[in-house]
């Protein structure tokens, strides 16, 4: 793993859980009658344009000489991301019990990429 492969890894991620928070974003708006539409197709249409990139760039990774068996695991990072997204940008609160998973998937991951 290149410093350059780790660096589309973390990009690709980043651009998963940006589409996910502007997909999120979206579906709220559907719940205002009468739902604006402006604001919604924005928010909806940069969530589109977010995962295309993550899938154009991810499908670019599986390209390279990388195990799929090393590359996969690093969809942890979305997990982990989109838990501080929910956190900072949506408010969102977490029990002990999460908490505890997200560090089981964060030791995983460490485990994977230094093996």
């Amino acid at each position: 793993m290149t410093p350059w492969w780790i660096a589309a890894v973390v990009a690709a991620q980043i651009f998963l859980i940006t589409g996910n928070l502007f997909f999120k974003r979206a579906m709220v708006l559907t719940h205002h009658t009468p739902v604006p539409r402006g604001r919604f197709a924005g928010l909806f249409g940069t969530g589109i344009m977010a995962m295309t990139i993550y899938f154009f760039t991810w499908t670019g990774l599986m390209q390279t000489d990388t195990p799929l068996s090393k590359q996969y695991p690093f969809e942890a990072l979305a997990l982990i991301g989109m838990v501080a997204v929910s956190i900072l940008f949506l408010g969102e609160r977490l029990s002990e019990r999460s908490w505890l998973g997200i560090g089981l998937v964060a030791m995983g991951l460490i485990m994977i990429a230094f093996s």
